[in-house]
């Protein structure tokens, strides 16, 4: 008990000394750093990853609540999000049948067919994203791997690509982080701006409901 209570103590304080050293160019990396410090003291304690993993049960426990939670701010910012209603419903449920078919695509391209069961659901955030691996037949380990990079590149680089694309409104921005990052990456629109936010967290929830419908059929190898 001790042992697992460490390994939260020690996550929970590293990601918090790693975000308070973000400055400018380095906002975001947290995680980044939060990572890379974590995997070195798994090397050198000789910990398994799965001992790890069971270890964060209660941290990981959390984030179907703290998704829940952000209903919350959401409703704050409704009117602003009710006018670009159809708009925002449509890009979001394209964006996420094409980040899940890309991915797909992309597995068969490698030459590796049957990755596509882990990777269809990679961009819905992960209470959602690992039950439809496990559905779907997929690897779970590969399939958490899958959700959290793409969140974590999407929170670094989306922000600064987006405007560097002359997408510039904080609601668009925001849809495409919910969309395409997930948690991570809606986690990442809060800390720039409040209708940020809430647009990605309301992309994330349709998102997420759009990449569940479209895993359904191949269930249970129906597909």
């Amino acid at each position: 008990m001790a042992g697992e209570l460490g390994w939260v103590a020690l996550t929970v304080g590293l990601y918090v000394l790693a975000r308070r050293g973000e400055r400018g160019r380095l906002r975001g990396w947290g995680l980044v750093a939060t990572a890379g410090a974590l995997w070195v003291a798994l090397r050198l304690t000789g910990t398994p990853p799965v001992r790890y993993s069971q270890a964060l049960a209660p941290v990981t426990f959390l984030l179907a609540p703290a998704t829940v939670a952000l209903a919350v701010p959401l409703v704050r910012h409704w009117p602003l999000l009710a006018a670009r209603g159809r708009r925002m419903v449509a890009a979001i449920a394209v964006g996420g049948l094409v980040s899940s078919f890309s991915a797909a695509l992309l597995s068969v391209g490698l030459g590796l067919p049957g990755l596509w069961r882990t990777l269809l659901p990679h961009s819905a955030t992960t209470p959602i994203a690992l039950p439809l691996v496990a559905a779907l037949g997929g690897s779970a380990e590969l399939g958490a791997v899958a959700t959290v990079l793409t969140g974590l590149i999407g929170s670094l680089v989306g922000p600064a690509g987006l405007a560097r694309l002359g997408i510039r409104d904080r609601v668009a921005q925001g849809v495409a982080l919910g969309t395409a990052s997930s948690g991570i990456g809606t986690a990442r629109a809060w800390r720039e701006a409040p209708e940020m936010g809430a647009a990605a967290g309301l992309a994330m929830a349709l998102s997420g409901v759009a990449i569940a419908l479209l895993c359904l059929p191949f269930v249970n190898g129906r597909g």
